[in-house]
């Protein structure tokens, strides 16, 4: 299907509080490139959930040479290694997706 997908990055909260989120739009359907008709995509939370946290862990794993880690923050991040230990440590953590209502 042919679905669209907008994405933002924030990096505050409301409170301008230091808050790193994504917001994600994603319509509740597509085109089927068939034929050309309208088809409805849902999505189920938990799954939604794991798929979301794997796929973002694994993009980030794949882009530890084009991330610049230099700064004080990640002081603790120095080799490859640590980026992994960090990941993991991160996959485990409960990440909170919401799904908006239509």
């Amino acid at each position: 299907l042919e679905n669209g997908i907008f994405c933002a990055l924030h990096t505050y909260g409301r409170r301008l509080n230091w808050n790193p989120h994504i917001h994600l739009s994603v319509t509740r359907g597509g085109i089927c490139p068939k034929t050309s008709t309208w088809k409805p995509i849902f999505f189920k939370a938990k799954e939604t959930e794991t798929c979301w946290r794997y796929a973002i862990i694994t993009l980030l794993r794949e882009q530890y040479g084009e991330i610049d880690l230099s700064a004080e923050p990640y002081a603790h991040i120095r080799e490859e290694r640590d980026w992994r230990h960090f990941l993991d440590s991160q996959y485990q953590r409960y990440w909170k997706v919401h799904f908006a209502k239509k």
